[in-house]
């Protein structure tokens, strides 16, 4: 079996306006320009809570 290393990001996704300011934040947009790739820069694969269906069941796939 090929195992690789996990990131799991629990994270807001899509637009949502901030709470006291009311601008809207694109977090989709800062994952992907910002977080992900400083992830994977580090070698590990980038999991967003939103992505791939759940990371309990992913984990259970890919590692029991």
């Amino acid at each position: 079996m090929n195992y690789h290393a996990l990131c799991f990001v629990d994270m807001p996704f899509g637009q949502k306006p901030d709470l006291k300011s009311g601008v809207v934040v694109d977090f989709d947009q800062i994952y992907n320009d910002a977080i992900k790739p400083a992830i994977e820069e580090c070698g590990l694969e980038a999991l967003r809570g939103d992505e791939e269906g759940s990371f309990s069941r992913r984990c259970l796939r890919d590692y029991c």
